[in-house]
């Protein structure tokens, strides 16, 4: 629905950045939706024939959330220590800096922590504050609401918006999996999106000025000029990924290697050594304007096979684990599910399915389930120890 919106956002042409998509951007396009349409058909189909039978499905008992509570408690004790070293080996905090307690010309926000430990302090982040909201989907208690709300200042302390994003994202998905859809949450989502969109545009013009996003952007006659200068800033970074995909469809010769795909996977010490800032830049138009979807990587790496088979592949495993998550309900496959669904949700700007922050995310919930499991296997009241065993070990 969002790559379909944006697709007709951009025919619309209410800037001259964007352009006609060619042939290879439709063949592309086509060919990771009737394959992603052919999985969810199948799979409809096969269950209905008994070729997957009930039987089959997976009832292991959820983990226990007291598991996971003070599972968070460790993770945040780790983070609350190694934030408090990169703060002191830094000697700044980028709240401060941006507020301007520290002279602006000297530092840049985006160059606060540990090269090679941010991130990884970034992905128990993710994992802790999304694990804090589902504990508050499961037990109904509104402190872990307030914890939750809490532990997004931290993003607001270090200037992440990132963090923020993929915080919401992933629990408002933990949200829609645990709580049935009313009339009243569709009305209330689509007011935080519009307010969202509001703040958005507030946010651009404080930061980067109006009138210079909009001679940025190049607007044209057509635009609605009446619309809040949110809207402005929505259309045009929804839009321009999907132009500058194009444009790389159009410009690049592919590598047929990984170079271009394992980039994001590797520690920020060694991507910085093996790549060089133009090659980080992938087939933008504008300097300003300069993210490129999911599937950038993949072309410059394999032409067009390349987005068309991570495409798929990537929907595949988005919808197996979202079957996992409705159908056994457990703790582990809603988390990560929530992943997943954030990753395809905002494939239009980047590729968060190879981007280690995002993806390390999966480790901790492994170390979880070793961790849940242990314990599991020295209390058993309601399930046969040597039935626990074999769904760990089917796992």
């Amino acid at each position: 629905m969002i790559w379909g919106s944006a697709i007709f956002l951009n025919n619309r042409y209410y800037s001259n950045l964007l352009e006609p998509f060619g042939c290879t951007f439709y063949i592309v396009v086509s060919c990771i939706f009737i394959g992603s349409l052919y999985l969810v058909v199948f799979r409809t189909v096969a269950h209905a024939a008994i070729l997957l039978p009930d039987q089959l499905i997976d009832r292991r008992p959820d983990y226990d959330i007291s598991k996971l509570q003070k599972y968070l408690l460790n993770i945040f004790i780790i983070l609350l220590f190694g934030y408090t070293i990169e703060i002191i080996i830094c000697g700044w905090i980028p709240i401060v800096w941006y507020l301007g307690g520290i002279a602006s010309d000297i530092l840049n926000y985006h160059e606060f922590g540990i090269k090679g430990l941010h991130g990884l302090f970034q992905s128990l982040y993710f994992l802790a504050t999304t694990g804090i909201f589902l504990c508050y989907l499961k037990k109904g208690n509104k402190k872990y609401l307030i914890y939750f709300v809490l532990a997004l200042f931290i993003s607001v302390i270090f200037i992440t918006r990132q963090g923020i994003i993929v915080v919401l994202l992933q629990s408002a998905i933990l949200y829609f999996l645990n709580r049935k859809v009313k009339i009243s949450n569709i009305i209330l989502t689509i007011g935080i999106i519009i307010a969202n969109v509001m703040l958005f545009g507030l946010i651009g013009a404080f930061r980067t000025g109006t009138e210079s996003f909009m001679a940025l952007a190049q607007f044209t006659d057509k635009w609605p000029s009446w619309l809040p200068s949110g809207f402005a800033w929505v259309y045009i970074y929804i839009t321009t990924p999907l132009s500058n995909l194009d444009n790389t469809f159009n410009t690049f010769i592919p590598r047929h290697t990984l170079y271009h795909s394992i980039c994001d996977l590797l520690p920020t010490p060694i991507r910085v050594i093996i790549y060089s800032e133009e090659e980080l830049v992938k087939g933008s138009l504008a300097s300003t304007f300069n993210v490129s979807t999911y599937l950038v990587e993949t072309f410059q790496d394999f032409g067009i096979v390349g987005p068309i088979f991570f495409g798929i592949l990537a929907f595949a495993l988005c919808y197996y684990v979202y079957l996992k998550a409705v159908n056994v309900k457990t703790i582990d496959y809603q988390l990560m599910y929530a992943i997943l669904g954030q990753c395809l949700i905002l494939s239009i700007f980047f590729n968060h399915f190879t981007f280690l922050p995002i993806m390390t995310q999966f480790v901790w919930i492994w170390i979880f389930r070793l961790y849940a499991n242990k314990y599991s296997l020295t209390h058993m009241d309601t399930f046969d120890k040597s039935e626990c065993i074999l769904q760990i070990v089917g796992r």
